[in-house]
């Protein structure tokens, strides 16, 4: 018998590899339609409870034990580590990654399951894409296309994930139109759009929370229907909550605080750059610097975990734990991803 797939490697290293169809369009295959955007499934490479990926880690979403990653640098892809099966989906590049476009995957996000990126390709048009799969359904399926419109501030909870886009709201020199979009199913749908600004806060419990900057934040359901307003200080920069624990950054301090904007409590976060890791089980992760920081809300007590290796860390904690992303190797760096149980951190806050 003829064999009509074969497993072909590509980049310096040889590590992500790609189906091709023994050289013959898929069109021309009998039986089961095979597609190039089919994932690999694969044993995850992991030692002493670290993953190895094959290129640096640039963006990390967890969610139930499991954590989707955009790996690579100049030709990204997604895989999700599966960590109690062992298992790695790894799916292939679907655009031109050549030196001659710009093209690439933006942000990543996970929940329920589901993976979700932006990925985007440009010669004499911006042309953008968001894609959804999971590792047990391998097929990448487009959710939202466009052409000349940028999408950013992705963000997942609860098998709910928004986006937004950006597009000009008329001729030259007129304001921006900002589109906020909500993805459940096989479609994204619209839920609210206007010209002064908003980006996607944070989202969780079918709630979404969007920035009006000055420290206002609107308070929306699942449908975009205006529930409430948060109004805190005019310095907060990120926000995360789950339930009823909400979590401001202001420069270099987190604020726990109530729906009402009535601070619980406040920590010093020094110590470089600081972004917000997630909130889940009453604690709140964050990065400063190249340390990540796990704390309790009730009474402060708090962990760090120094990654090895050299370049940016990036952080997901969800109700299992926290994982974390970090680069070892001088001229080939690779990434690493390690995991600390939620068990594990409650015995070692101090």
């Amino acid at each position: 018998s003829e064999r009509l797939l074969s497993a072909k490697a590509f980049g310096a290293e040889a590590r992500y590899p790609q189906w091709e169809a023994g050289g013959r369009d898929v069109g021309e295959l009998v039986g089961q339609p095979v597609s190039k955007n089919l994932s690999v499934r694969v044993k995850a490479d992991v030692r002493n409870g670290v993953l190895r990926t094959g290129g640096i880690v640039g963006d990390i979403s967890a969610d139930g034990g499991q954590v989707a990653l955009r790996v690579g640098g100049e030709c990204p892809h997604v895989e999700i580590w599966e960590r109690e099966r062992g298992t790695l989906a790894r799916f292939p590049v679907t655009y031109d990654c050549s030196s001659s476009v710009g093209a690439g995957i933006g942000q990543v996000s996970f929940s329920s399951g589901r993976a979700v990126w932006i990925q985007f390709q440009e010669s004499n048009h911006f042309y953008l894409d968001v894609v959804t799969a999971t590792a047990q359904r391998p097929l990448q399926e487009v959710v939202f296309s466009a052409t000349d419109e940028d999408a950013d501030h992705l963000l997942a909870s609860d098998g709910l994930f928004v986006f937004t886009t950006r597009s000009s709201a008329g001729t030259a020199g007129s304001s921006t139109k900002t589109t906020l979009w909500g993805v459940r199913g096989a479609r994204a749908t619209r839920l609210l759009s206007d010209t002064s600004g908003l980006a996607p806060a944070a989202v969780g419990g079918d709630r979404i929370v969007i920035s009006r900057g000055g420290g206002r934040f609107d308070l929306l359901s699942a449908f975009g229907r205006r529930l409430g307003t948060l109004k805190l200080q005019e310095d907060v920069r990120a926000l995360a909550f789950a339930g009823h624990d909400f979590v401001a950054l202001r420069q270099n301090r987190l604020e726990w605080v109530t729906a009402s904007g009535r601070v619980r409590r406040s920590w010093s976060a020094a110590g470089g750059h600081v972004s917000l890791a997630g909130v889940a089980k009453g604690m709140v992760a964050y990065v400063a610097g190249r340390r990540v920081h796990i704390l309790r809300l009730r009474d402060g007590r708090r962990m760090t975990v120094n990654p090895p290796g050299r370049g940016t860390v990036r952080a997901a904690l969800d109700e299992t734990g926290v994982f974390y992303a970090y680069a070892v190797g001088e001229w080939l760096p690779t990434g690493r991803v390690g995991f600390i149980a939620l068990t594990e951190i409650g015995s070692r806050l101090r």
